[in-house]
């Protein structure tokens, strides 16, 4: 009798309702992190249960599950559960070797050993702590232009058999380091995971392509279907071909897979710590990737203490994020929350309240001129904005703080003047969009407070999958990267080698401004020549601390800068409007852009909107010559002809791409 496949074949749920959880359905409340939903799910595949928590990612069998709560061995939570549920046999076997995987650095010295050993079990041959940890097969790794990437060392050395060049990461994939991600730069990476491992299979996919991989795709496999076959077990099955003929099999499988795109488009950032800080948030929340960037600019902005001179005044290295999204997408809030995390662990000085009188904030200020300022779905500036009595004198004293005074001074209530040298405040906030955008016209836009933001909008999509993070552990690197850049001195940026970059870019950036005709848009736009500058001072600063700007560092800041410029006009374009029948011309003017050909009954599930105003803007797309009519050829069961509407106008002159 296999003892462990017996005790893995034992009712999970039944032994935890005895322990005293209680379920909903197959959740419960998970014991290993702060949970306060059910997070964990048990399941019964294959006649062995399973857990796993959506919240930790911690999962296993029922021996995981009393090892991790317990702390004890495999050995001694075996024989106890053999009592637990009146197994009969012999005492488990004591663990036989059964294989050795040596990892080498660069040069091929061994730096240590995984040991397999069965029942299945691994341990590495010496305490891990301050031993470097590399990818299996590194030197072969290096010199090889295409690289497989796979669950085990059994794995990497079956496929190295056929020919491959593959490799692993010690304890499995799913203990991947970012400092992997970084052998594989330039390379074409195919990675092949077991089955029912496919989200890790994306995330490791997303952290080799951030890291410079020139190419990676993830390879499915013919024939497949049980949860924990991997690539081993589809080569078992086929005895009957050579290891050339496998080895083109799977050539001809890497070709037909289209390669990995990472979530959010083309946007991608050359900047190890900015690379870091992604794959660490994204492992706890699928915020979109575009929102965890700004919240890590937005933090990076409040840590460094330095300034840069742009003519004709001296500007410090702030941004002022505003993450735009529809009210659904909670996540916003949750980069600021991180980002407010890792601020917190380096300098509790540096994060300032969210609720606050402009006498407050001029009192801290005061003290610690610099410091990020979070707003979660900016309640405190809706409330100045409409006269609120507590946050009355706040337009007037933020607009003072962006323009960068040197010193600013000012009269407070029973307090006399007060000082602030070089005033820094960095502020990111989440907005949900149609409130914001409705009520901007009642501000000066051209020359307030919301020039003085940087938007990053984000479109709605129909899918949506929240997964907020339930404990958030500070990513160590991150941790130390900020801590010395909030200890370098404040000093003068070398903008010298950029500067015919920034003159060329601004030409650019000025004729495209002239070419609109919305006040919102123009204002927002005028501010992107200075939101690069200050970009491409914190991307250099966040890699090596240099107070040079290179002009490779512009250019990626121009790519980020390029980016909010596509998104904008069709942002605002739409939301900008303020009465029922302009907003449904263009959303229905959009949708026909994207769709093609749509019938009346698509357009009214698509667009939300009542069925007057579809008529009316179909009514005023046609009489515009925008729109037509196409006639659709009866059905086969002789069904009356059906109509759709095509849009036939051409892209308006403003629409950047």
């Amino acid at each position: 009798m296999d003892l462990i496949r017996e005790i893995k074949k034992a009712n999970l749920k039944e032994f935890l309702l005895r322990q005293g959880f209680k379920f909903q359905g197959d959740l419960t409340l998970c014991p290993f992190h702060s949970d306060t939903k059910a997070s964990l799910s048990v399941s019964n595949k294959d006649g062995v249960w399973l857990w796993h928590c959506f919240g930790c990612n911690k999962g296993g069998s029922i021996i995981d599950f009393v090892m991790e709560k317990e702390g004890v061995s495999e050995r001694e939570v075996i024989n106890r559960l053999k009592k637990e549920f009146n197994l009969d046999g012999s005492e488990i076997q004591k663990p036989r070797k059964v294989a050795e995987y040596p990892y080498l650095d660069e040069s091929g010295n061994l730096l240590f050993k995984i040991i397999r050993y069965h029942p299945k079990s691994f341990q590495a041959d010496r305490k891990m702590k301050g031993v470097r940890q590399v990818l299996y097969r590194l030197p072969e790794v290096l010199r090889a232009e295409e690289v497989w990437l796979v669950e085990g060392e059994k794995d990497a050395d079956n496929l190295s058999k056929l020919g491959l060049v593959a490799t692993t990461a010690p304890f499995g994939v799913n203990h991947w380091k970012d400092e992997f991600s970084d052998a594989l730069k330039g390379k074409k990476v195919r990675i092949c995971l077991d089955i029912g491992t496919e989200k890790l299979a994306e995330r490791r996919a997303a952290s080799i392509t951030r890291a410079g991989a020139s190419e990676v795709k993830i390879i499915g496999l013919p024939g497949l279907e049980k949860e924990g076959q991997d690539i081993s077990d589809w080569i078992e099955m086929q005895d009957s071909k050579t290891n050339e003929e496998l080895r083109e099999w799977l050539g001809a499988l890497a070709a037909e897979t289209p390669a990995y795109e990472l979530p959010g488009g083309s946007l991608k950032v050359k900047n190890s710590f900015l690379n870091t800080y992604i794959n660490s948030v994204s492992e706890v929340t699928d915020a979109p990737e575009v929102f965890i960037l700004f919240s890590a600019l937005g933090l990076l902005s409040g840590i460094c203490n330095k300034h840069f001179f742009y003519y004709p005044r001296k500007t410090p290295l702030n941004l002022y994020i505003l993450l735009l999204a529809p009210s659904t997408f909670y996540r916003k809030s949750v980069t600021i929350d991180i980002a407010t995390d890792y601020l917190n662990e380096v300098d509790k000085n540096l994060l300032l309240p969210e609720s606050f009188t402009s006498e407050a904030l001029l009192e801290i200020l005061s003290k610690h001129n610099r410091g990020l300022l979070t707003w979660r779905e900016l309640i405190q500036v809706k409330e100045f904005q409409f006269g609120s009595e507590y946050n009355r004198g706040l337009p007037s004293l933020l607009t003072d703080l962006f323009d960068f005074k040197p010193r600013l001074r000012r009269w407070t209530k029973g307090e006399g003047e007060t000082t602030i040298e070089e005033p820094i405040l960095s502020i990111l906030a989440a907005g949900i969009s149609t409130w914001l955008v409705e009520n901007l016209k009642k501000i000066d836009f051209q020359g307030g407070i919301w020039t003085r933001f940087l938007f990053v909008p984000v479109e709605e999509v129909e899918t949506r999958k929240f997964r907020l993070p339930q404990e958030f552990s500070l990513n160590e690197k991150v941790v130390e990267k900020l801590k010395k850049l909030n200890a370098l001195e404040p000093q003068r940026m070398n903008l010298s080698k950029i500067y015919p970059l920034l003159e060329r870019w601004g030409e650019k950036h000025q004729e495209q401004t002239l070419r609109l005709d919305n006040d919102l848009l123009k204002a927002s736009f005028q501010r992107l020549e200075v939101a690069l500058l200050k970009i491409a001072c914190l991307l250099q600063l966040a890699g090596n601390e240099s107070t040079t700007v290179e002009p490779e560092t512009f250019q990626q800041a121009a790519k980020i800068i390029e980016w909010l410029k596509r998104r904008l006009p069709e942002f605002f374009e739409e939301e900008v409007r303020f009465t029922e029948s302009e907003r449904a011309l263009i959303k229905i003017k959009k949708l026909l852009r994207r769709e093609d050909k749509l019938s009346k009954g698509g357009i009214l599930r698509r667009a939300h909107l009542p069925a007057r105003a579809v008529d009316e803007a179909l009514k005023q797309l046609m009489e515009e010559e925008q729109v037509k009519i196409v006639s659709l050829p009866p059905t086969q069961k002789g069904g009356r002809p059906g109509r759709v509407y095509q849009y036939i106008g051409e892209e308006e002159e403003n629409q950047f791409v």
